[in-house]
């Protein structure tokens, strides 16, 4: 049975047969350090197929979930930061309202006749 056949089969089916390979139209039959070496060749391989997501879905389940899980962290670490940043926004913009409007007022009351005495707020030069 060839090599590559041999190796598909399972551990159970390949204690009844040996394996060959072919060299130069020659059949040779591989002795039991080299089927060793096959056998754990291939677990390598398999292992690094399914690490790489080729070999099973697993891997790509597991992929789409941590992206997943990632984007929605990030989204809510967007989200708390324009919740934050609007909170300020809204302070300043309060504040700024507050000052004109002070401003505002105290123009009008000179303009009124009701400039502040010395002493006061609003004393100019």
């Amino acid at each position: 049975m060839p090599l590559a056949e041999w190796l598909t089969l399972s551990e159970a089916d390949r204690r009844s047969k040996l394996p060959s390979v072919e060299v130069d139209e020659r059949v040779l039959v591989v002795g039991a350090r080299m089927r060793r070496a096959a056998a754990d060749r291939l677990a390598i391989w398999n292992v690094l197929r399914e690490l790489t997501g080729t070999a099973s879905p697993f891997t790509e389940q597991i992929r789409t979930q941590v992206k997943e899980e990632v984007e929605a962290e990030q989204q809510a670490q967007l989200d708390a930061l324009k919740a934050e940043h609007d909170a300020k926004l809204s302070e300043l913009r309060s504040g700024r309202e507050q000052e004109a409007i002070s401003r505002l007022t105290e123009r009008l009351m000179n303009l009124a006749g009701y400039a502040p005495k010395p002493g006061q707020k609003g004393e100019g030069p």
